[in-house]
């Protein structure tokens, strides 16, 4: 049996893991950061924080300054506790989530927030809907240059407005 040198490939492990360790470990991570997350102020001065969120928006907890806005005061009920339970009983079919969106079933959540009267006001978010991590990341760049212009509530190509 012969083995034809043209059809062997030669492969350099090393060369594709990300580093583990000291200052190239802090770089790799860095760049992967802003792959999915990026602040920018636009014209009005306005802080945008553009993200790629993990959990899907039905999964996420509600966060500390809209729990106020979601209280019911004629019974005292808050969602903080049910939405706590409900994100620890979710995060076991994080894995699934994750797999059917590196298959392009599920879409990737790509979210601007900012808030404009204080963290105590409800905050302006424009959400989009994406499938294909490359192509979020490519949305949360262009999301991010269109809020730098002050472009309010910019259409992205290939995504779906949400929110």
């Amino acid at each position: 049996m012969s083995v034809d040198a043209a059809q062997l490939r030669l492969l350099d492990v090393g060369a594709r893991l990300p580093a583990l360790y000291g200052d190239d470990a802090r770089s790799d991570r860095a760049a992967r950061a802003t792959l999915t997350k990026m602040e920018v102020v636009g014209p009005t001065d306005l802080l945008w924080k553009v993200r790629l969120l993990i959990l899907p928006s039905a999964m996420r907890p509600h966060p500390p300054s809209e729990i106020l806005s979601l209280a019911d005061p004629s019974t005292g009920w808050t969602p903080l506790p049910l939405g706590v339970l409900l994100a620890g009983l979710a995060l076991p079919f994080l894995p699934l989530v994750l797999l059917l969106r590196s298959l392009r079933v599920l879409p990737w959540t790509v979210e601007a927030r900012t808030y404009p009267w204080g963290r105590r006001h409800p905050p302006i978010v424009f959400a989009y809907e994406v499938r294909g991590r490359d192509e979020a990341a490519a949305a949360i760049a262009m999301l991010a240059t269109a809020l730098e212009r002050g472009s309010g509530g910019p259409e992205l190509p290939g995504c779906e407005r949400v929110l």
